[in-house]
């Protein structure tokens, strides 16, 4: 052919050639300083018909180092830990030692009260939708010498279902409504009032079903809950009801009771929220059928204290309070810090329109299970928490002080509190002040039983004890 032809011979020859020109004319050479160079064309590459179509493929990442495990055969990373057991078993430990010291009563005679409270609990979740919940708690009394002394309460035992719209719980639960620290007179669903001086709340719960709504209305949240209550009930007309609606909004609630049983109703409302510095709360209740006073009739206390002894000719009679029966609470807390310290300082006032001015009744009503510190008409409190204080750690100091307006009686406790792990450690300290014979500095007559005369126990001075409380 002309072309490789005249590529052989274009290093040596001069121009003109007519196989140069040629050679030229397909640009394969080109005529510099008078002879001809070549000029190769751009090696052309093999189509690509799959990059074509989806482009080209990302460039191949270079092979990984060697790992540790692959040079020295280390063994094998281990698995990843296995999934938490649907069923969980565990309990709590209470030991409980108080003595009580009261006036005019010799020192070795001056009660003590040991107590053991045993907690067990299973608790099982069988679905991420389904929850069922028992506790049992077995209380021991060393103090009753020769005999078990002992009693068990079923403190839970509840199943809960959540839905997309609702939480269902039935069986016995422990629900507990208020806002106060101290007082709480809108918690009317439990038989019982919770000990403002204990840090553990020994109620159990109630039996009931209970329905609970959430909504999320803007900026405004609440729930609603609907329960039926069959505590204490052995007939359709003693099942109760109970509706509650709560608000919130920012840093402020509201929330709307209602409760009845027969023809016994308490409506109530509780509000919380923060005002500057402090945090303001308070609740309030009005009942119908609900509440009784007692009257003594003219009695003299030692006829009373004698009618304890099996004597009903002094007995106080019980009496329903017609109309409308009261409760209110007020109070008011102000966290800050001292030193460096988180501080808690508050302050309630509770009036109990159901209570009593004559102290003469306060044994006979709590001997009736009426609960202390709801026997007066007004009560005052203060309270300051001290959370880590100096060099302390996990460590916690309660002041409190509580009086009984209606009689003038009172007292003030200080609780060390101490947690750590599992364990919790709670004595304290505390002294009785005001007018004798009051609610707070109760005088005891027990009467004459068999041949054994009339014991006078004087007003309470003081007392102290130690609380102690493992988990496992």
């Amino acid at each position: 052919m002309i072309i490789p032809a005249a590529l052989a011979v274009l290093l040596t020859a001069p121009a003109p050639c007519d196989a140069c020109a040629q050679a030229e004319a397909h640009g394969f050479a080109r005529l510099i300083e008078g002879r001809y160079q070549i000029v190769l064309p751009p090696t052309s590459q093999p189509s690509n018909r799959e990059a074509d179509l989806f482009g080209e493929a990302p460039p191949k990442r270079s092979a990984a180092p060697p790992r540790e495990a692959d040079l020295f055969n280390a063994p094998p990373p281990p698995p990843p830990p296995p999934q938490p057991s649907p069923l969980k078993a565990g309990g709590r430990l209470d030991i409980q030692h108080d003595v009580y010291l009261s006036e005019d009563t010799d020192w070795g005679e001056q009660p003590i009260d040991p107590r053991y409270h045993l907690r067990l609990y299973a608790d099982a979740r069988p679905s991420p939708t389904a929850r069922a919940y028992t506790q049992a708690r077995l209380t021991f009394d060393p103090s009753e010498a020769m005999s078990w002394g002992g009693t068990t309460t079923l403190e839970q035992a509840w199943l809960k279902l959540n839905t997309s719209r609702a939480f269902i719980t039935l069986g016995v639960q422990p629900i507990r409504w208020g806002t106060g620290r101290i007082w709480n007179p809108t918690d009317a669903l439990n038989p019982t009032r919770r000990d403002p001086l204990l840090s553990t709340d020994l109620r159990g719960g109630i039996s009931a079903a209970r329905i609970e709504a959430p909504f999320q209305l803007k900026s405004l949240s609440g729930a609603l809950q609907l329960i039926t209550i069959t505590e204490g009930a052995q007939r359709l007309k003693a099942v109760g009801g109970a509706a509650r609606l709560s608000l919130a909004w920012g840093a402020y609630e509201l929330i709307l009771s209602a409760m009845g049983r027969g023809e016994d109703l308490i409506l109530a409302a509780e509000a919380s929220g923060g005002v500057g510095p402090l945090e303001v709360y308070g609740e309030g209740s009005v009942s119908w059928g609900v509440e009784r006073r007692f009257t003594r009739g003219g009695f003299t206390p030692e006829q009373l204290w004698d009618a304890l002894g099996g004597s009903r000719a002094a007995s106080p009679v019980a009496q329903p309070i017609e109309g409308a029966s009261a409760k209110a609470l007020a109070g008011v807390e102000w966290p800050t810090t001292l030193g460096g310290d988180r501080l808690h300082l508050g302050a309630e006032y509770l009036y109990n329109g159901a209570g009593d001015d004559d102290e003469v009744l306060y044994l006979w009503r709590l001997l009736q299970g009426d609960p202390a510190l709801y026997l007066g008409r007004h009560y005052a409190g203060i309270y300051a928490l001290a959370v880590d204080p100096g060099p302390l750690e996990h460590t916690q100091l309660l002041l409190t002080a509580l009086a009984n307006l209606s009689d003038g009686s009172g007292l003030a406790r200080l609780t060390v509190v101490y947690a750590y792990e599992v364990l919790r450690v709670e004595p304290y300290v505390g002294g009785r002040f005001g007018a004798e014979g009051g609610e707070l500095r109760l005088k005891t007559r027990i009467p004459a039983l068999g041949d054994a005369p009339p014991t006078q126990i004087g007003p309470l001075r003081a007392e102290a004890g130690i609380w102690l409380r493992a988990d496992f």
